[in-house]
């Protein structure tokens, strides 16, 4: 089912109310390499990372409520080849012509990676030291309060998140957790966030 809308390089999709797949456009399709048997009337968020799936669904859930104008995030999805897709979105509630209100999904892909599985260990280790304040990024602590915790500066914090985000190729803060959950730095269902062990460095052995 196309939506009718030709723009080949970003793929549409949109949601009811339940974030069930109600239209989907050739590049959507392309993008999670699924026919549009599979996906329409599937949950979208199902289709997305495991670890990511809640927090999309919270976010998209706060459109409909009319607490968020627009949701502009990265994520990945595994395809059934057990290729990775990285990719950004952005989202927004619309009125149909009816008074109806559905979320449009704009998806636009960043690569296509093989081996899922490989992409959902630890190709990212961190230091003792980023483990712990992507932790409290992700936790919601304030810079200022996780510097004080680890005995850095407030301008520490900003220049290793900083580099972090450029290590992982995202804009911002919410984007990197987005991104660390995506790649499996986080250990799933915890909280507070913890980063697993084995993405991080083990300490340099005395001699």
């Amino acid at each position: 089912m196309d939506i009718g809308i030709k723009t080949p390089d970003i793929g549409i999709t949109g949601l009811d109310r339940s974030l069930r797949i109600v239209s989907v456009n050739d590049c959507f399709l392309r993008t999670f390499g699924r026919s549009a048997l599979e996906m329409i009337s599937q949950s979208f968020p199902g289709f997305l990372h495991p670890a990511l799936g809640d927090y999309f669904r919270q976010q998209l859930s706060l459109l409909f409520e009319g607490l968020q104008s627009r949701i502009s995030d990265s994520f990945n999805a595994t395809r059934p080849d057990n290729s990775v897709v990285f990719a950004t979105m952005t989202a927004s509630l619309v009125q149909s012509n009816e008074g109806r209100n559905h979320v449009v999904v704009l998806v636009r892909p960043e690569n296509f990676t093989d081996g899922g599985r490989a992409r959902s260990s630890c190709d990212q280790v961190l230091t003792a030291l980023n483990a712990r304040i992507l932790e409290g990024v992700a936790g919601g602590v304030p810079a200022a309060a996780l510097a004080s915790e680890l005995y850095l500066s407030r301008q520490s914090i900003d220049h290793r998140v900083g580099r972090m985000q450029r290590l992982l190729g995202v804009p911002n803060r919410s984007a990197l957790v987005s991104r660390a959950y995506s790649l499996g730095i986080f250990s799933v269902a915890r909280w507070p966030p913890r980063v697993r062990p084995e993405c991080v460095e083990a300490p340099p052995r005395d001699r």
